[in-house]
């Protein structure tokens, strides 16, 4: 939430479209990403450490995540918008 109040954000916007994640405070892009699910699953590799504690720890909830959720996501089409009050 630090960072959130350091850019006075009021609105967050995460939208991906077909391989590529952008994100936007306040209406103005903050950054944009391209990616595919090989660098999806090199990405979540790098981040298994850094899992412990989480449902992502569960080797059925991997295997999900790996097998289904994965290969599809870079096709993914989602737009989600946060207020920040």
């Amino acid at each position: 939430m630090q960072i959130l109040g350091d850019l006075d954000a009021k609105t967050v916007g995460i939208v991906n479209t077909p391989n590529n994640l952008a994100i936007s405070v306040n209406g103005s892009e903050l950054m944009s990403l391209d990616y595919d699910a090989a660098s999806l699953a090199a990405a979540l590799e790098l981040a298994k450490p850094y899992l412990a504690g989480t449902p992502l720890e569960d080797p059925a909830v991997m295997q999900l995540v790996q097998e289904q959720i994965l290969p599809i996501a870079p096709a993914a089409d989602l737009n989600v918008q946060i207020t920040v009050e």
